[in-house]
């Protein structure tokens, strides 16, 4: 009756015959990584295939109407079939129908919130990006400005659960009145309580949630054990209301009763507790709130683009400090080159230049209308480009001829540069780089260079095209290029420097006082689920097991230190801090105990190198007596005795160099 499309491995990287094989799979598993961005766009070279299936994109194929909507599941009825059917609404799910309409085939029920513009796959947004050596782009560094990263705000559902046992009650989140749960669909502030869980008792604490971030309430969900009572009458009251007010909501509709049993599952309406949530009993309650936090761009996060090249961000810097091209636009991203030789995917090079070739076209468009060229001029200049475009696959050209003819009566020059126009790249049907060329030769104006100007070695230079004399065009291009230092360009001018033209795929960029040649334009870039504030941790001595190791890892109570980490401290010859951890920081509570003692007194703490009481060293000394070992630690663990003997094999090895 419905129909689920899911293309989340859907290959829809351009230029896909340049990039590495291996790279085409790991694009496609990033591409389910994705965060959901609060200001997604469309890219500007696609590949044609992203219009047609949509992420987890629902659409009804039948005539049906809307029975029952809610923020966890909806009804539809067909009427032709007289049958029912359930669709189960997740917290990161857009419904887009309401309950009681009517809906044709082809109409969308629901999709996942921000992966869309219209009927477009949108995962990401395009930036003006700069392939160039930076001190803070190494290897897999990125280098961001102020106003891309505001771009890259992205969003990430979470979950909240409560248990309240009969004596725990919920406190009210405002003043002057009681409302203890916030409403679906609530915008909470940072450092606003979500919920307050007090105690009956007058003396005890309230426990407050309280979100770090700016949260939208997506759901809320409340199961209460058939013998659950609270001594306070209106927190009881409150909740047995919003359970019951929606189990008469569902007991008022018009349905059968398998389909209603149905909804009382999905919204955990039952009479009996059963295996659906773990920890609850009869005589407790259980809450859980969903969310949607948004989380701004910083440092640690990582990015991607549809050629799998993942990296972290190192650096955020003002825009004023971005490199500038040569049409004026500023950088917003800078990628080191050294990651594309390395990943073998030249692809993302590729679609650079197509992202130059095609904003040169656009604005050569722009300037057409604006001096007054006709309509059938501009339709022969598009015709030009799109041939190329579409040197290796017609049905490009057919497209954009029946795009044009459905226009052209009804549509005037300027409104026909503002039009959406994209680069089309379908993977092994793609131009050429020689067709890139001629279409940049086509739509760009030309690129000058000086050579006493720049630090490049221009006559070795593969960008590098011919030497052009000083005539008043070449004179005025070259004004608008070297805007940013009009008192060198003068001197160059009046010392007869030589000028060469410049190949069009790449771009004079200024940067640090300087001029150079380098692939800058827009790319389409995508924000990942690997967030740097969320992996964050403090460390904790708390917690431990029978063993004496940490129970839970660094997300509740203590660090994990395993074997890669010693092996990693020991490397670096770090051995004092290898003693720490595997002592006073682990599960040596003598130690501990005298640390603690010392950060209490304020007093120096003195520790013997040659004291290694580790409980779980002594349960692996009862292990080797089993087997008739014995391990002996008094020396093996002195850190004096280890860096002499370090010091004598150095020693030793320098000897028998020198020998």
């Amino acid at each position: 009756m419905r129909r689920v499309i899911t293309p989340h491995l859907l290959i829809s990287t351009p230029f896909a015959e340049k990039c590495d094989g291996n790279r085409l799979q790991i694009a496609a598993s990033q591409s389910r990584q994705a965060l959901p961005l609060a200001y997604s766009e469309p890219a500007y070279v696609v590949t044609g295939f992203e219009r047609n299936p949509m992420p987890d994109r629902v659409l009804v194929e039948k005539s049906a109407q809307v029975k029952f909507v809610s923020s966890k599941a909806l009804v539809l009825y067909y009427p032709e079939e007289d049958e029912y059917e359930i669709i189960e609404v997740n917290s990161d799910d857009k419904v887009y129908v309401q309950e009681g309409q009517s809906i044709v085939p082809g109409d969308v029920i629901k999709s996942k919130e921000h992966f869309f513009h219209g009927e477009e796959l949108t995962q990401g947004v395009n930036l003006v990006c700069a392939v160039m050596s930076h001190p803070l782009s190494f290897e897999d560094a990125i280098v961001l400005s102020k106003s891309a990263a505001k771009k890259l705000e992205a969003f990430k559902y979470r979950n909240i659960e409560l248990f309240l046992e009969k004596n725990e009650v919920l406190l009210s989140r405002v003043p002057n009145r009681y409302e203890p749960l916030p409403e679906i669909g609530e915008t909470i502030k940072k450092d606003e309580p979500i919920v307050i869980v007090g105690n009956k008792f007058i003396f005890s604490k309230p426990k407050k949630s309280i979100t770090d971030k700016r949260s939208i309430v997506k759901d809320i969900t409340i199961v209460l054990g058939p013998r659950y009572k609270s001594d306070i009458r209106e927190h009881y009251l409150t909740l047995k209301y919003l359970v019951s007010s929606l189990e008469y909501r569902i007991e008022s509709l018009d349905l059968p009763d398998e389909i209603k049993q149905r909804l009382r599952d999905i919204h955990f309406i039952f009479e009996k507790l059963n295996q659906k949530i773990e920890g609850i009993n009869s005589e407790s309650a259980y809450i859980k709130i969903s969310l949607k936090d948004r989380y701004v761009l910083s440092k640690g996060d990582k990015l991607t683009n549809r050629h799998a090249a993942k990296g972290v961000v190192g650096y955020i810097v003002e825009d004023e400090e971005m490199p500038i091209l040569s049409d004026g636009r500023r950088a917003e991203i800078i990628i080191n080159p050294m990651s594309i030789i390395s990943r073998m995917n030249t692809s993302q090079l590729f679609e650079i230049a197509a992202n130059r070739a095609l904003y040169n076209f656009k604005q050569k468009l722009k300037r057409m209308a604006k001096e007054g060229s006709t309509i059938d001029e501009m339709y022969e200049f598009i015709k030009a480009f799109y041939s190329r475009v579409s040197s290796n696959s017609s049905w490009i050209y057919e497209g954009i001829i029946e795009k044009l003819e459905e226009m052209k009566d009804t549509i005037t020059p300027e409104e026909l540069a503002l039009t959406d126009w994209r680069f089309i790249a379908p993977a092994f049907e793609s131009c050429s780089s020689d067709d890139i060329l001629d279409l940049l030769e086509m739509v760009s104006d030309p690129l000058y260079i000086i050579k006493e100007i720049t630090t490049l070695n221009l006559e070795d230079s593969i960008y590098i095209q011919e030497e052009v004399d000083k005539t008043p065009d070449v004179i005025e291009r070259l004004k608008e290029i070297y805007r940013h230092t009009p008192q060198r360009l003068e001197h160059a001018l009046q010392n007869d420097y030589k000028i060469y033209k410049v190949n069009p795929i790449v771009d004079v960029v200024f940067y640090d006082d300087q001029y150079c040649l380098i692939s800058a334009d827009y790319m389409y870039f995508t924000r990942l689920s690997h967030i740097a504030e969320d992996k964050i941790s403090a460390r904790s001595m708390e917690s431990y097991d029978l063993s004496g190791q940490p129970t839970t890892g660094k997300r509740k109570t203590a660090q994990r230190f395993g074997e890669m980490e010693v092996w990693n401290l020991v490397a670096y010859n770090a051995l004092p801090i290898l003693n720490e951890f595997l002592n006073e920081k682990s599960d040596s509570f003598s130690r501990k105990l005298e640390f603690i003692y010392s950060v209490l007194t304020g007093n120096d703490l003195v520790l013997s190198n040659d004291r290694f009481d580790q409980e779980s060293l002594k349960i692996f000394k009862v292990f080797l007596y089993q087997v008739g070992l014995k391990l002996n630690t008094s020396n093996y663990y002195n850190i004096d005795f280890m860096l002499e003997k370090l010091k004598g094999r150095l020693d030793h090895g320098n000897s028998g160099n020198k020998s």
